[in-house]
């Protein structure tokens, strides 16, 4: 048989026939990865861009931002009838402490709320004074009506009475005098659900002479945010 006659022959043709490979394919290749190398560079810098962006917007906002901060307060002498006098005034019986806000931010603080307390507490000798000065009573609470307050409007708490045998005792080192002032507010690029800002103060009252309506103010302790 032809098969038995030429076995070679039989085996060549059972051989499975192999086509070279072309160097257009491997160019192909090539391009097709140079193009998801330079895809995924262009990935990596969108996403880099992107981050920078979110960073630019933040720092714009925190630039912009309502930012609300406590004034000195407004004192007003006043008579034993609750009516103003002059500073000068031998009738003075008080004075109407308003302390004050001001947003001096570029952007309304919106859904403004503040609280406003004095108190008068012993004053102990034996502590070291910033000790003392640590020891400001409770937080004052919230009001529930909420304002606006626009970029550099100035706004005052209704006042409250601070006789003058409150400021004689702290003028002769037998008590300490504080008001705090508490606020929450919000800005306008916050979202639904965002914590609101807040800030904190507790100023001391020094008394250096209660007849000629001569005080100080010393800040004890803040918080903001």
């Amino acid at each position: 048989m032809r098969g038995e006659d030429n076995p070679g022959e039989d085996r060549q043709k059972q051989s499975p026939h192999r086509l070279p490979v072309r160097p257009i394919e491997w160019v192909q290749v090539g391009i097709n990865g140079g193009l998801a190398v330079i895809a995924i560079g262009a990935l990596c810098i969108y996403h880099a861009q992107l981050n920078e962006m979110a960073a630019g917007r933040k720092n714009t906002e925190a630039q912009l931002r309502a930012d609300v901060v406590s004034i000195d307060p407004v004192m007003w002498p006043m008579d034993a009838q609750n009516k103003q006098v002059t500073k000068d005034s031998p009738n003075i019986a008080g004075w109407s402490v308003s302390p004050g806000w001001k947003n001096v931010g570029s952007t309304p603080a919106i859904n403004f709320k503040s609280g406003y307390a004095f108190s008068e507490t012993p004053r102990d000798w034996s502590k070291d004074i910033h000790e003392i000065y640590k020891t400001c009573p409770a937080r004052p609470k919230i009001s529930s009506t909420a304002t606006r307050l626009s970029p550099n409007d100035p706004r005052v708490e209704l006042g409250k009475n601070l006789p003058i045998d409150v400021a004689e005792r702290a003028q002769n080192g037998k008590s300490a005098i504080f008001y705090e002032i508490n606020a929450t507010y919000a800005d306008i690029f916050q979202k639904p659900g965002d914590p609101l800002h807040h800030y904190y103060v507790c100023v001391l009252i020094e008394v250096h002479d209660a007849k000629k309506s001569d005080f100080s103010f010393l800040q004890v302790s803040r918080e903001s945010d």
